[in-house]
């Protein structure tokens, strides 16, 4: 191959990657906006809906005013505000009361990431989740998992905080966390082999969840899975040492953020 060719061949694919590079990048941004955009809108959507029902006295009639407004609705913009959907949008405003905390949240979380932080009853663990899954980049499916698992309150009334938290981001970087990894293995399986007596049942290992969401509780059997639905109450500490546990775990979740980040002017 002659130089030229050989010159010609490189900066096409130069070109190639370059070209590649500033549609992907324009892609993220418009998917960006565009998801921005779609939370703002349902949590104004919500919002209005909530103004109407104190405004006009309406709260007994809520429900059935909802119903009525919702096939309207889904007859001219589809099923995405369907009486289910409008029901989210409410409780998405009621919620979000903050309107700083809004925009930082709908430029990271999709309304998918929303929908899995609803169904969750208490505020802080709320707040929790939807800080955490903003700074580590959580997916639905991991933010489900980390849920599903109780990592708030593992990190709440944990006495070593930031090693749990430390830990948990650790495993979930490196793929390495699911539900059931602490309980499964190793220690079932010595259960299994020093305490089981002759006639009992093998060990499981029972992952319990905070909210009402049947499918995010498992029963780990040794070697299969099965589900069962349970809701577990937990006892929390006082609030003011559960809020300056909680404030505690996401300044050090955000401390590791940042030791991630390049270093813009190249030094160490």
């Amino acid at each position: 191959m002659s130089v030229a060719k050989a010159t010609a061949f490189i900066d096409e694919a130069t070109l190639l990657s370059d070209l590649r590079a500033l549609i992907q990048s324009a892609r993220q941004r418009i998917a960006t906006v565009a998801n921005s955009t779609t939370t703002l809108l349902f949590w104004n959507v919500g919002r209005r809906l909530l103004r109407e029902n104190l405004e006009q006295g309406r709260a007994a009639y809520g429900k059935q005013i909802l119903a009525t407004v919702s096939q309207e609705l889904m007859a001219e913009f589809g099923a995405g505000f369907s009486y289910t959907a409008l029901t989210r949008m409410a409780r998405f405003a009621e919620w979000m009361t903050d309107d700083q905390i809004l925009a930082s949240l709908s430029q990271e979380l999709s309304w998918s990431h929303f929908i899995e932080l609803l169904p969750i009853k208490d505020p802080l663990a709320r707040d929790f989740y939807a800080e955490m899954c903003r700074i580590e980049r959580w997916d639905v499916r991991t933010l489900r998992q980390k849920i599903g698992g109780m990592l708030f309150q593992r990190t709440a009334l944990s006495r070593k905080p930031e090693s749990v938290i430390s830990t948990e981001i650790a495993m979930l970087r490196d793929g390495h966390m699911t539900p059931d990894i602490v309980f499964r293995d190793p220690y079932l399986r010595w259960l299994d082999k020093h305490e089981r007596a002759p006639g009992e049942e093998a060990p499981i290992g029972l992952i319990l969840c905070a909210s009402a969401d049947a499918e995010q509780v498992e029963l780990l059997q040794l070697d299969a899975k099965s589900i069962r639905v349970s809701e577990y109450l937990t006892e929390l500490p006082p609030l003011p040492l559960l809020r300056a546990r909680l404030h505690q775990a996401i300044e050090h979740a955000r401390e590791q953020a940042a030791r991630r980040l390049p270093n813009p002017e190249g030094r160490q």
